[in-house]
């Protein structure tokens, strides 16, 4: 578990950070030390109704391909809260069959 140098605490117990990994941007989930240090969040996630991966992996969220398109999933997300528009939770969203939800 390496520790994250460019993370922005959130509160007492969370935080985001910034990940490139093979060209791939994502946000991370991090935790604040009391060292100082922000470490990332790790989860095995589900594969079946009862199978989960054998190995760990950070927890996640893509931005995009190249960092152009990082930087404008960020400015639509700013754009979001900007708007302050109406949220749904996680649960509600339903995935439609064979496409994302948005």
């Amino acid at each position: 578990m390496a520790a994250e140098q460019n993370a922005i605490q959130i509160n007492r117990w969370d935080g985001v950070a910034v990940s490139r990994y093979k060209d791939k941007y994502s946000i991370i989930s991090v935790r604040p030390s009391e060292s100082g240090l922000f470490y990332s969040q790790w989860a095995r996630y589900r594969t079946g109704k009862d199978k989960y991966m054998d190995k760990d992996i950070p927890i996640r969220t893509a931005l995009g391909e190249s960092k152009e398109e990082a930087i404008e999933t960020l400015r639509k997300l700013a754009s979001l809260v900007n708007n302050d528009l109406t949220f749904v939770e996680v649960k509600d969203l339903k995935k439609p069959k064979g496409g994302s939800p948005f």
